[in-house]
């Protein structure tokens, strides 16, 4: 009898999860506030973060939203993701001399019961141009093509 309660609450669950880490564009709210996210952007987001020297802990970023952080226990989590961005999509930025920063939202892809829903935890992404690096959560790095010229 349990199972049958549970169904209903399962199935929408999943259906949620997928919604949001298949759209181009998700909204997400934090503290009754709306707040959109995009796992597109013109430069390649997706692959795996390395700290310092190549090693772990590592952070991976997957084309449809998903993704693994690891920290510094080695303990590896998965995670929905995204960048903020405008209503339309376009990724909010900060533009300096030669690199961009965007705010990075995650929050954990439990299926437990007792998960909390919508615990989204703010980050940080930045875009190096000069070094062709993309930095995730400050520490995790890794290097990029720059196809547009």
């Amino acid at each position: 009898m349990k199972f049958f309660k549970l169904l209903p609450l399962t199935i929408l669950f999943l259906f949620t999860t997928k919604s949001i880490a298949q759209a181009r564009v998700s909204e997400i709210f934090l503290d009754g506030k709306s707040i959109y996210i995009t796992n597109k952007m013109e430069y390649p987001l997706t692959g795996t973060y390395y700290s310092e020297g190549g090693i772990a802990p590592i952070v991976e970023l997957n084309e449809n939203g998903f993704g693994m952080i690891q920290n510094e226990d080695m303990e590896r989590k998965e995670v929905l993701w995204g960048i903020q961005c405008s209503k339309s999509g376009t990724p909010m930025m900060k533009k300096g001399f030669d690199s961009a920063s965007f705010i990075f939202w995650y929050k954990e892809n439990s299926t437990e019961e007792y998960a909390i829903e919508d615990k989204w935890i703010e980050g940080h992404f930045s875009i190096h141009f000069r070094v062709n690096k993309m930095f995730v959560l400050g520490t995790r790095s890794k290097t990029y093509v720059d196809n547009k010229y």
